[in-house]
């Protein structure tokens, strides 16, 4: 048979009490004692710090949005510019390219230009060896005969003598008391 249980008349007052604070164990079971209050304020200030970390990951979120639309805006205005660089860039190699192929056709044409130069030279008779040249006739009368003299009041070769010479103005300046001519010296009228 089986075993029987015990029972007791409780009344009905106390049973009503011992259930409210079963309720309440049940909600709170370290309610009262010094370590169930550190629990809860502990639990307390988890929950406020876990609300403040979600609102920070909120804020970032939209921070994240905010930025995300504003990269997208400025790669639409650096889109045109970037395919600006890649045109010049492509042009700035065509133009290197084009000056190394005519500085190669300068320097084979300098080197050309040096082997004609070098090729065709006469050589000259040493110096100091072989026949000298004579000599140019001397006008001068030969020693000991008597000096040639001219008629007075003549110039050599039968000419009136010369004023003695006005000073030459500075270059740029015209003569004094000259008339000025134009450039083609007066022929057109």
């Amino acid at each position: 048979m089986p075993e029987e249980d015990e029972y007791a008349i409780v009344s009905k007052k106390e049973f009503l009490t011992l259930k409210r604070e079963l309720d309440r164990l049940k909600k709170n079971p370290l309610e009262g004692s010094e370590s169930g209050e550190n629990l809860q304020s502990s639990i307390d200030n988890l929950n406020k710090s876990l609300n403040v970390m979600l609102e920070v990951f909120k804020q970032a979120a939209d921070d994240m949005k905010l930025e995300e639309h504003e990269a997208e805006a400025i790669g639409k205005q650096i889109g045109p510019l970037s395919e600006k660089m890649d045109m010049l860039i492509d042009q700035n190699q065509k133009i290197a390219k084009g000056i190394v192929a005519i500085a190669d056709m300068v320097k084979e044409k300098l080197e050309e230009i040096g082997e004609k130069t070098e090729a065709p030279k006469p050589r000259l008779p040493p110096l100091g060896g072989g026949p000298r040249p004579t000599p140019p006739p001397s006008y001068m009368p030969p020693p000991g005969a008597p000096p040639i003299t001219e008629p007075e009041g003549m110039e050599p070769a039968g000419l009136p003598p010369m004023a003695p010479p006005s000073p030459m103005p500075p270059p740029g300046i015209p003569p004094e008391g000259g008339e000025k001519k134009s450039i083609l010296g007066g022929l057109m009228k």
